[in-house]
């Protein structure tokens, strides 16, 4: 059953009025998890800290890609490849290290 399907069995008629409620379900439940995260690294943080050492973003980015489930685990140039669907390729040139 979708979230659509959901609304439309709570009363909600409009199709754009489930469809707006959908999307700040989104929303507001995505922000729910980010602030979760940024209290758990916060507290990552204070630990370190407490331990005498300081807070290594290497240990984040473990404990990040531990947390992810198997099958959003993906080579980082295949994530990239994955979140880019148009775009025009851009050439930088080399720096002038005279100027």
């Amino acid at each position: 059953m979708s979230g659509s399907t959901v609304f439309e069995l709570l009363g909600v008629a409009d199709a754009r009025e489930r469809e707006k409620l959908l999307d700040e379900l989104y929303w507001e439940t995505a922000n729910h998890f980010r602030q979760i995260r940024v209290v758990e690294i916060q507290k990552q943080e204070q630990r370190a800290k407490s331990e005498g050492r300081e807070f290594r973003t290497d240990e984040l980015a473990a404990d990040l890609w531990d947390s992810l489930h198997e099958d959003e685990k993906q080579p980082l140039a295949e994530w990239i490849a994955n979140q880019v669907s148009t775009g025009l390729p851009a050439t930088i040139p080399e720096s002038d290290s005279a100027s």
